[in-house]
C-alpha cells in the first residue's frame, strides 16, 4: 500500500526514522513514505490552501505594492520632456504646454533658456 504525504506547511518538515535519521520534506513536496520505518508520529504538514484563497492573497499583496509605488511616484511629480536635440517646432510645443510665452523670433537657445527658467520656478 502506498502512503504519500504532501507538505503544505511554509517550511520543510522532518520525519524521524527508527534508525535515528530524518527525512526532510520541503514545502510543497509530495513524497511516498510507505517504505520508511517511521519512529513516532508524523509532523504537521498543514492543510492544502484553496487556489482561489492563494490567488486572493497574492492579489491583495500586489494591490498593496501598487499603492506604495503610486504614493512614491506622486511625491516626485511628473517628468518633463527633455529639451536637447529638439526642433524649434518641438520646443515651441513644449513651451506652450508648460505655459511659457515665447517671442516669434526666438532662437532654439532662447526657447530652451525660457523653458528652463520657468521650470526652475
Amino acid at each position: 500500500m502506498t502512503k504519500e504525504v504532501t507538505n503544505h506547511a511554509a517550511g520543510p518538515r522532518g520525519i524521524n526514522l527508527e534508525d535515528g535519521s530524518t527525512v526532510w520534506i520541503e514545502a510543497g513536496e509530495t513524497r511516498d513514505i510507505s517504505a520508511l520505518k517511521v519512529k513516532g508520529n508524523l509532523p504537521d504538514f498543514g492543510k492544502p490552501r484553496d487556489q482561489g484563497e492563494r490567488d486572493a492573497s497574492e492579489l491583495q499583496a500586489l494591490r498593496a505594492r501598487v499603492a506604495e509605488l503610486e504614493a512614491a511616484a506622486a511625491g516626485k511629480g511628473e517628468r518633463k520632456p527633455a529639451l536637447t536635440n529638439r526642433s524649434k517646432a518641438d520646443l515651441l510645443d513644449i513651451a506652450k504646454n508648460e505655459g511659457v510665452d515665447i517671442a516669434d523670433d526666438a532662437t532654439n537657445a532662447q526657447i530652451v533658456e525660457a523653458i528652463e527658467a520657468k521650470r526652475a520656478g
